[in-house]
C-alpha cells in the first residue's frame, strides 16, 4: 500500500478585521522523501558555490529565508529549487481559512491566532486528504515549533485520531467516525524544520501565498513569488471564509 508524506507548516496574519491562516505544504511519496532531502541539499550547496556564498546555507523558511545572502542569490535559489521539486514530482496542498475577528469569539478558550489555525486545519484530514487516504496511508509531518506555545497547536494536530480508539472501545461503529479511512492516518510526526529542507520550502510556499491572498506582497516578496511560480502551479489551495453569514 502506497504511503504519502504530507509536510505541514502554518502561516497566519491579521489583515483589517480578518484573521487569515494557511496550513499545508509538500506532498511526497514515502520512497521519495530521503532522495528529495538529499537533492535539495546538493542543489543548495552547488548554488552556494556558484554564488560564492562562503557560509553554510542557512534556513530557507518564509520568515527566515537565507539570511545574510543577496536578493539575487535568494531569487536564484527559488527559481532553481522550484524547477527541481517539480521535476521530482512534488505537489503542494494548502488549506486557507479566513474569519472576521468578531466571529472568532466562539472559540472562548483560544486566542484569535490559534483559533484561525484550528479552522485552517479543520477540513484537512476529513476532506482534502480523502482521495489520498482511499489509495493508501498518509503520514503527516509537522514543524515542531520548539516552545511551550506549540502545545495548543500540537493538540489540534493530534486530536484527529487520538479519540478514535476510545470511541470504538465504547461501542461506536467504524462507520460513525467522521474521518474516512481513519486507519490510514497514523499519528503525526513532529520535526524541527531546521532538519528538513522539505519543511522549509513548504513554509516558504504557504507564507508567500498567504501574502498574496491578503494583498501584502512587497516588491521583494512579489519577486520571490514569481521565482517559485513552478511550485505555485503545482499547488492546490482550498479556501474557506468561516462564519460568513453570521450577523
Amino acid at each position: 500500500m502506497e504511503t504519502t508524506y504530507f509536510y505541514l507548516d502554518e502561516s497566519f496574519r491579521k489583515k483589517d478585521s480578518y484573521w487569515h491562516c494557511n496550513i499545508g505544504g509538500m506532498l511526497l511519496k514515502s520512497e521519495q522523501v530521503v532522495d528529495v532531502e538529499i537533492a535539495l541539499e546538493k542543489q543548495l550547496f552547488q548554488l552556494a558555490q556558484k554564488g560564492d556564498v562562503s557560509a553554510p546555507v542557512s534556513e530557507c523558511k518564509y520568515s527566515n529565508f537565507l539570511r545574510d545572502t543577496s536578493d539575487e542569490f535568494k531569487f536564484e535559489v527559488c527559481r532553481s529549487i522550484s524547477v527541481l521539486l517539480v521535476e521530482l514530482g512534488a505537489k503542494f496542498l494548502i488549506s486557507h481559512a479566513k474569519c472576521r475577528e468578531s466571529q472568532l469569539s466562539i472559540f472562548k478558550d483560544l486566542k484569535p491566532e490559534l483559533a484561525i489555525q484550528e479552522l485552517a486545519h479543520f477540513n484537512i484530514v476529513s476532506s482534502y486528504l480523502a482521495d489520498l487516504m482511499k489509495q493508501g496511508i498518509v503520514q503527516i509531518v509537522v514543524d515542531l515549533g520548539l516552545s511551550e506555545a506549540f502545545r495548543p497547536v500540537y493538540r489540534f494536530y493530534s486530536s484527529a485520531i487520538e479519540n478514535i480508539p476510545k470511541l470504538l472501545a465504547c461501542g461506536w461503529s467504524a462507520s460513525g467516525v467522521t474521518i474516512p479511512n481513519f486507519t490510514r492516518l497514523p499519528p503525526p510526526v513532529f520535526m524541527d524544520s531546521k532538519r528538513s529542507r522539505i519543511l522549509q520550502f513548504s513554509d516558504l510556499v504557504i507564507g508567500l501565498l498567504l501574502c498574496k491572498e491578503i494583498g501584502a506582497l512587497s516588491k521583494f516578496k512579489e519577486s520571490m513569488l514569481e521565482a517559485i511560480s513552478p511550485l505555485v502551479q503545482a499547488t492546490q489551495v482550498h479556501s474557506i471564509e468561516w462564519n460568513k453569514n453570521i450577523a
